[in-house]
Formats: C-alpha cells, sequence, structure tokens
C-alpha cells in the first residue's frame, strides 16, 4: 500500500478483492449495507458513552454478524471508540 493508505482490501462482508482507501471496508456491491450495519453500530455506542462494548454483545444484540464486528475493529473511525475484542 501507498503513503495514503490505497491499495487492494477485501470487503467485510462478501470477501471480494476491491481497491480502496484505509477507510473503505467493503466492495461498491456491499458498500450501502456495510455503511447501515456501521450507523447500528455507531448509534447504539453513543447510547453508552464512556463504557467498552464488547464486540460479541453488540453483535447479539443488533444481529451484526461478526466478522463485520471485526472490520469495525479495524475500521479508523471506530479508533477509541468503546469497542473490545471480547
Amino acid at each position: 500500500m501507498s503513503g495514503n493508505g490505497s491499495g487492494i482490501k477485501a470487503c467485510a462482508l462478501c470477501g471480494k478483492a476491491f481497491f480502496g482507501t484505509s477507510e473503505d471496508m467493503a466492495c461498491s456491491d456491499c458498500e450501502a449495507r456495510y455503511r447501515r450495519l456501521r450507523d447500528q453500530v455507531r448509534e447504539y455506542l453513543w447510547h453508552q458513552p464512556g463504557q467498552v462494548a464488547p464486540i460479541m454483545q453488540i453483535s447479539a444484540d443488533l444481529g451484526v454478524p461478526m466478522k463485520v464486528m471485526r472490520a469495525l475493529m479495524k475500521d479508523p473511525r471506530f479508533k477509541g471508540k468503546g469497542l473490545e475484542e471480547n
């Protein structure tokens, strides 16, 4: 990958290879669904300020697939936002 974080990535939802930046987590076919799931998790965390939420609990509460939760752990927009691997 180059200095701006662009390169070949695997889609967090379907696994298909695509070209994207460090903030791109899904291919163009899955981007809208990924954004909806990401927004659900963001809203969930917003209602729990200052708390750490295990990704397994969020997955169970919201029905968000674990592979998406793991992708959110890598998403730069979620760094320091209260997600925990357990």
